[in-house]
């Protein structure tokens, strides 16, 4: 009984003195706060083709990026013309010092992002991506260079395919307010 009423008050003590310490959240990363400017609604014009010798296909989409875990990661939630949507969180690691992302659509297809550097106003991208049959991934890099005031941005992805780098997808996006 006496090792049952000890371990209850040892119990308590943990409780009252750590709780206030465990409650304490991290800051928020600077790395994150650097998305601030492109939070919000965007409408966009994409130029996609699956193949260098494809011709174009243009497609508009509309996105929304807004703040979740209190701030400590962001929602982008989107949809194409061809009926396509798809959800994506960003992040940031500590433990490798860079800007993660990881999304799925609705067809299936899943991706992960590593940021390899945010520039003022330019931000390169590193993605590996997984067809939706599960049967490829593709392993593709993007340049995102923004306007000054964060109300438009330009987009070139290339893939690697074959043993080269093609353009695979054009995009530009204008903030809507």
């Amino acid at each position: 009984m006496r090792s049952i009423l000890t371990s209850g008050v040892l119990l308590i003590l943990i409780i009252t003195f750590t709780g206030p310490v465990m409650a304490q959240e991290a800051p928020i990363p600077d790395q994150i706060k650097k998305f601030e400017p492109v939070v919000g609604h965007w409408k966009l014009e994409l130029e996609l083709r699956n193949r260098p010798a494809d011709p174009w296909e243009k497609l508009s989409a509309e996105w929304e990026w807004k703040w979740a875990l209190d701030g400590r990661c962001l929602l982008l939630e989107g949809h194409n013309s061809r009926g396509n949507s798809f959800v994506e969180f960003l992040g940031y690691d500590p433990q490798v010092n860079t800007v993660i992302s990881s999304g799925f659509n609705i067809k299936g297809a899943k991706w992960s992002v590593k940021s390899s550097g945010w520039d003022g106003t330019v931000i390169n991208v590193n993605v590996a991506a997984t067809v939706p049959d599960g049967t490829r991934t593709l392993i593709r890099r993007s340049t995102w260079v923004y306007s000054p005031d964060f109300k438009s941005f330009t987009a070139i992805e290339e893939e690697f395919t074959d043993g080269k780098w093609w353009i695979n997808r054009k995009v530009k996006g204008t903030k809507v307010e």
